[in-house]
């Protein structure tokens, strides 16, 4: 397992991305959103966080969603920016996808690319 934090090759200022690769569980994807709010990785000219599952397989289950998706919500930033999910593996789109309908004030979306991931990012609607 393995999670590379970046700064958007060719929108720096407004879009930051988290690569996974591996298998990930439950503890290193909470460790991972402290991370980015403790080390203020996204800050306020973040407009957009892009995380990148095309390489990982999540293991977590049903039971571990609430969980997730209340930490995600404790953080400051998380009001601020949109979050998307780049996967295409129906055992993982399912978290992002409940998501999107489980909490309003997370501005959450799935995506197959990183090119429509950019495209809902960078748009002021």
């Amino acid at each position: 397992m393995s999670i590379v934090y970046k700064p958007h090759k060719k929108y720096p200022d407004s879009i930051f991305i988290r690569e996974f690769y591996g298998k990930i569980k439950l503890n290193e994807i909470l460790k991972s959103w402290s991370f980015l709010s403790d080390k203020i990785l996204v800050d306020s000219s973040v407009k957009g966080l892009i995380n990148n599952l095309l390489e990982a397989e999540l293991e977590v289950d049903i039971n571990d969603f609430e969980f997730i998706i209340s930490q995600i919500i404790k953080l400051n930033f998380n009001k601020k920016i949109k979050i998307a999910v780049i996967t295409v593996n129906p055992k993982t789109i399912v978290f992002p996808i409940m998501a999107e309908s489980y909490n309003k004030d997370l501005n959450i979306k799935t995506f197959s690319s990183i090119e429509a991931a950019e495209n809902w990012i960078l748009n002021q609607n």
